[in-house]
């Protein structure tokens, strides 16, 4: 009987030291036992309606514990606010509701995210020696803040209507892919979806278990195993050569991007088997040849969100600067930008650095290149520096400290010896092949990716099926060899 209860437990019951993972052979049986669900009451929108709200806090729950129902503050006072918003003719009260949703969201997030950082600020600026708080932070509540502050502000400038439908909003809010991290998706996006007839079809499916197979690969295969070698550099940089620091942080970039892409095709996966289209979050960013052209392909929800909701207002209010004050507006963007990813110097200082290449291409933007030879090599040197500029940000990332982060860049330069690269090779080879693995996954030719993609979706069912059974096993066994968390679910 007690083996019993403590299955039960583990089902059920929240455990800090093993939350729920998109890669846990837990979750994929648990969504299975969704899709079941979920397809039995697709016919009727209020029970498929509600099993997925049960579901979303289901997960969530087993993602954060108690902490999950702290979204319903900004769902409560969102929606009606919303609603009063959209029913006076009174500026002066449509502007009262409207900073009342955002004051709830925006504290909510201050206080869970940022109540520690800055009591540590006041101390070092006077002589007070406040003691630092012990605050558990739900996760994900940066998304959903940032979700909740576009719908009311979307209201209040009347470029929606209001969510009629409580249990819609709710369903949005809470909706699972969505929590961890993002895409921050927008509500006239995802809303009118809810209601579609024809939610689950055929074709939808398909693309989602594609996804998801392609997500898991990117993670639980090449991610983590690059995160082996990534932390021992990290941890102990001084103890390494120019060279092995030089390939630690271009393995950190490329673990980045395959951790926080690899969630993001799993959560578009999944959602397109639900019937919902969330969008695209990334696009190929590492092929970037400038920055500006990386932070439109790099998290694209929320470089959208940014510039839709801090950097145009801020470059409309600064207009009569003209180009010093879009430069202005850029860098309060990307400062809060950073902000937002982490409260230490080290973040601070990557939204800064961001924020300086940014407006300097800004700056540049109005001269061209005319000198033939120059426009010939300019891809491949634009592409090497943005591919360096982002390598060493990255850095931010990871790092410790920024004593750490300088000592590794520092050594880049004052340890490299390159004679070794063959030695390196041949002593790490099995490290050496996943990250040509890697490199090969990321920077092959679209139109490779698109015909692996078309092969998969022509696949009869059969072999998509022993495909998932090898995908879960692969799973469940590197969940055994503890996993590493998705990496942006910590913003």
């Amino acid at each position: 009987m007690q083996d019993f209860l403590n299955i039960l437990k583990n089902l059920f019951v929240f455990n800090p030291t093993a939350q729920i993972s998109f890669i846990s052979g837990y979750f994929l049986f648990a969504f299975t036992f969704l899709l079941l669900i979920y397809s039995l009451v697709s016919h009727n929108l209020q029970a498929r309606k509600w099993t997925l709200i049960v579901f979303n806090f289901f997960f969530y729950y087993k993602l954060t514990g108690l902490l999950c129902l702290i979204i319903l503050v900004p769902i409560l006072v969102d929606f009606y606010c919303a609603k009063a918003i959209s029913k006076t003719e009174s500026e002066k009260r449509k502007q009262l509701f409207m900073y009342l949703s955002i004051f709830c969201s925006l504290g909510l997030l201050i206080y869970f995210k940022y109540t520690n950082f800055f009591l540590v600020l006041t101390n070092a600026l006077t002589a007070n020696s406040f003691s630092l708080l012990k605050i558990a932070i739900p996760v994900g509540i940066s998304f959903y803040v940032f979700r909740s502050i576009s719908y009311i502000l979307d209201v209040y400038n009347e470029k929606i209507d209001p969510v009629k439908s409580f249990s819609n909003y709710l369903l949005y809010m809470t909706f699972f892919p969505l929590l961890i991290s993002g895409p921050i998706t927008r509500v006239e996006l995802f809303e009118p979806q809810i209601e579609d007839k024809q939610l689950i079809q055929k074709e939808k499916v398909k693309e989602g278990l594609y996804l998801v197979f392609k997500g898991i690969i990117k993670k639980a295969i090449f991610a983590d195993y690059l995160s082996l070698y990534v932390a021992l550099i990290f941890n102990t940089p001084e103890g390494y050569t120019g060279l092995e620091n030089l390939v630690g942080i271009s393995c950190f970039t490329l673990q980045l991007y395959l951790d926080f892409s690899g969630y993001t095709d799993i959560a578009v996966g999944i959602s397109k088997m639900l019937g919902f289209d969330i969008g695209i979050n990334f696009n190929e960013p590492l092929k970037s040849r400038s920055i500006t052209d990386f932070w439109r392909r790099w998290h694209i929800s929320l470089s959208e969100w940014l510039r839709d909701y801090l950097y145009f207002p801020l470059n409309f209010y600064f207009r009569k600067l003209r180009i010093s004050g879009a430069i202005l507006a850029m860098f309060i963007t990307f400062f809060i930008c950073g902000i937002w990813h982490g409260t230490t110097l080290l973040f601070i200082l990557f939204g800064l650095l961001h924020g300086m290449a940014l407006s300097w291409e800004i700056f540049i933007r109005k001269y061209t290149i005319k000198n033939s030879f120059l426009k010939a090599v300019a891809p491949v040197f634009s592409w090497t520096f943005t591919f360096s500029f982002i390598m060493v940000t990255f850095i931010s990332m990871r790092a410790e400290s920024l004593s750490s982060a300088a000592g590794i860049v520092s050594g880049i330069f004052t340890k490299m010896d390159l004679s070794k690269a063959i030695l390196f090779i041949t002593v790490q080879g099995m490290f050496s092949a996943m990250l040509l693995g890697a490199i090969l996954l990321i920077f092959v030719p679209t139109v490779l990716k698109d015909k692996v993609k078309a092969i998969f979706l022509k696949t009869p069912l059969i072999g998509k099926i022993a495909l998932f059974v090898i995908i879960v096993q692969i799973v469940v066994e590197l969940e055994n060899q503890n996993i590493v968390p998705f990496i942006y679910a910590q913003y």
